[in-house]
């Protein structure tokens, strides 16, 4: 199993260190999956059996995971790590200050560009979206002007950023593939531990501590 192989190295490579994996969902997705193969469950397996060694083995190493997509990881998976922190999409307001940013910087480096926009009206069309989103949906546009042989004047409206939307999709996009799948699989998603803030952390923390405090007195 070279995914077994792989997983072993990266942990005695991680020791002593802080180990970072990112887009985690695609090394510790959910084993009941029946669209799975075995030869990813057995890598699951492995992964989580390194887990518990190098608690057990209690090696001075950090681990940290991302990922977008945590309906899909193992529920074992999600046990493993003490902090889950959660980084909401952006409100009406980030995103309005992301398009702000993005289309000024734009504005400023091609002078044949001439914007009229909404950002407000922008901003509430986008909900859902992500930064990194916003800022394909500038690349593209830039694309296109580059793609015009940079006309005398290169006009950027609200029609011609949501006509390419619909193109380019985005975060909301798989959000409702998600909320869809989430439907048809029941009641999963109340099965599965779900992400908390750093300050609700904080808060169980000290409550625990006081209550360990009382059993020793």
């Amino acid at each position: 199993c070279w995914i077994g192989v792989f997983s072993d190295k990266l942990f005695e490579e991680g020791k002593s260190t802080v180990l970072f994996l990112d887009e985690f969902d695609s090394i510790a997705r959910e084993r009941a999956d029946p669209t799975e193969i075995g030869e990813m469950k057995r890598a699951v397996n492995e992964l989580l059996r390194s887990i518990d060694l190098l608690m057990y083995e209690n090696h001075p190493l950090v681990i940290i995971a991302s990922t977008n997509h945590e309906l899909t990881l193992d529920s074992a998976a999600w046990r493993r790590f003490l902090y889950h922190i959660h980084f909401p999409l952006p409100d009406l307001n980030e995103r309005k200050l992301t398009l702000e940013y993005y289309f000024k910087n734009l504005r400023k480096s091609e002078s044949n560009i001439i914007l009229d926009l909404n950002f407000q009206f922008l901003a509430e069309q986008l909900e859902g979206y992500s930064p990194s989103d916003i800022e394909r949906l500038v690349r593209s546009l830039y694309l296109e002007f580059l793609a015009s042989k940079k006309i005398k004047e290169f006009l950027i409206s609200n029609n011609k950023i949501l006509s390419l939307v619909e193109h380019i999709g985005g975060t909301r996009d798989h959000l409702v593939v998600n909320v869809f799948n989430k439907k048809s699989e029941g009641n999963k998603k109340d099965q599965q531990q779900k992400p908390y803030s750093i300050s609700e952390l904080l808060k169980k923390e000290i409550e625990k501590t006081k209550q360990n405090k009382k059993l020793d007195e």
